[in-house]
């Protein structure tokens, strides 16, 4: 082990910045809320690697950020968040370089967003909206939002099998690949073409 970084008694997702010189972590500090009981307070923060330092927080008022994406000319960061009254969906577009807001998207459904990620052109943001169970043991299926970073609104979105949770591309970036997992516990990965924007098959490990 070379070093151990306290963020808070709530440590989830996080990025490194492409040169390698800042890693953005969402965390979570608890405190004693008294008749509430315990309170966490979240914040995303970019701490550097060459001294461990925080150099600068967001603090979420009432919200949470589910996961963090840097753009690969280091420029942006995209952090889907969750919570409010009543709770819904957002995805914050922030300038790394002072933690300035550029957009902020409002997201439909009932439920938090998961999963960001860019395409290594810095063209588009995926994001996962997971979808829900149903009553039947069953699954409304999720889809895969697309975002370009140019208008940072959604283009379209993309179904795909149920509870989608994570999104990784190809190197030349043609391919998306998304995880996804059925209600019996199956798993399975969604070819996404981001040329057309479709799916073009599920995979299912052997």
């Amino acid at each position: 082990m070379v070093a151990t970084i306290d963020v808070g008694d709530v440590a989830s997702t996080m990025a490194i910045t492409p040169d390698g010189s800042e890693l953005f972590v969402n965390r979570g500090v608890n405190s004693d809320g008294g008749v509430f009981g315990t309170v966490t307070t979240h914040y995303t923060s970019a701490i550097r690697t060459s001294d461990y330092s925080t150099r600068a927080t967001i603090t979420w008022s009432f919200r949470s950020a589910i996961d963090v994406a840097i753009m690969h000319d280091g420029t942006r960061a995209y952090l889907p968040n969750f919570g409010g009254l009543p709770p819904s969906g957002l995805l914050r577009v922030i300038r790394t370089s002072d933690f300035g807001d550029l957009a902020s998207l409002s997201l439909s459904g009932l439920f938090a967003p998961g999963r960001v990620s860019i395409t290594p052109n810095d063209a588009y943001a995926y994001l996962v909206d997971p979808g829900m169970a149903n009553f039947n043991g069953g699954c409304s299926p999720g889809g895969i939002q697309i975002i370009p970073t140019s208008t940072n609104t959604i283009e379209t979105t993309v179904s795909v099998s149920c509870f989608p949770s994570d999104i990784v591309f190809s190197l030349d970036g043609a391919l998306a690949y998304v995880s996804n997992t059925a209600p019996d516990r199956t798993g399975n990965v969604t070819l996404i073409s981001t040329i057309v924007m479709s799916s073009s098959a599920s995979e299912k490990p052997s």
